[in-house]
């Protein structure tokens, strides 16, 4: 047998009490990279990815076929959130908004928008509720 084939027959041999760790280091992982949390909350994700990691392999048959498998996990959640990055600023996205093309006036977009029928009376007057639309790079 060579290593995959091994590293196949562990998987195949889990149950849920050893894919427990395993999910449990790949969703703290998550939470230890992304800003869903603060960072005394991120210093503990890393720690509990790290526990968790280890609880898997000492769990798998051979630890060392655990320890692989959760190199290959993390190392691919890693690969998976760099290349978001990386799609996300070529295609303009930097922290958070969307950058306005140089060639756009913003000047030339409405920045409201009409809510409410326009046919509406109340007290002899129309009413209109405006809402503005931010948009990145507008003058207010």
């Amino acid at each position: 047998m060579n290593g995959f084939n091994d590293l196949q027959s562990t998987l195949q041999g889990m149950g849920f009490r050893q894919l427990l760790p395993a999910f449990t280091a790949c969703i703290a992982y998550a939470v230890a990279q992304g800003r869903i949390a603060g960072p005394a909350a991120r210093r503990w994700a890393w720690g509990v990815v790290v526990l968790s990691a280890a609880v898997f392999s000492a769990m798998c048959k051979r630890w060392e076929h655990g320890a692989v498998l959760s190199a290959f996990a993390l190392a691919g959640m890693g690969l998976f959130t760099g290349l978001v990055w990386l799609i996300s600023r070529l295609i303009g996205f930097r922290n958070g908004t969307l950058a306005t093309p140089s060639a756009l006036d913003a000047s030339m977009l409405d920045t409201t928008a009409s809510v409410g029928p326009d046919s509406t009376q109340h007290g002899g007057q129309e009413s209109h509720v405006q809402l503005p639309i931010p948009i990145p790079g507008a003058s207010r």
